[in-house]
């Protein structure tokens, strides 16, 4: 069993003062370590016992989750009325409307992750974070131009 294949996320946690790494496809499945990379490889062993205990009582063992690719569009339909909404509050910002929905999405997005993984920063270098918005501008998630002016929420 390659238990590498795993996905797996890894954090703080303040009430045990080390890193905290999660086996995404296996419930319960965690390990601790003093370092990142302690966690991880202490993952690899709660993995494979996991794994083991599963098979000794007959319960299956999940395969890893596949890696899923993003084309980066998707199709949202909508009340008419809030597609005109938004399309008017676009052109006041002088954005187009696709744009103008990433940046809205993007800082209610950010505000969430924020909100709901608010953990004080590690006594380790952390792992990479992703790319924040610039102020006002779209340009860091979408790989578009940014808008002509700062664009604020319409109340």
């Amino acid at each position: 069993m390659d238990t590498s294949r795993y996905p797996l996320e890894v954090f703080w946690s303040d009430e045990d003062e080390g890193f905290i790494a999660v086996a995404l496809d296996l419930p319960g499945c965690s390990a601790f370590g003093e370092t990142q990379d302690e966690a991880i490889r202490e993952l690899q062993d709660a993995i494979a016992a996991w794994a083991a205990a599963a098979e000794a009582v007959g319960n299956p063992v999940p395969t890893p989750a596949a890696r899923q690719e993003f084309s980066g569009r998707f199709i949202v339909r909508l009340p008419k009325i809030l597609h005109a909404s938004l399309a008017q509050q676009a052109k006041r910002e002088e954005s187009s409307l696709n744009q103008y929905l990433v940046y809205l999405l993007t800082k209610n997005h950010e505000s969430s992750l924020q909100s709901s993984m608010a953990r004080p920063a590690a006594p380790n270098p952390p792992a990479p974070e992703s790319p924040r918005l610039r102020q006002g501008t779209a340009e860091a998630r979408s790989g578009t131009e940014p808008p002509k002016r700062r664009m604020t929420p319409a109340a």
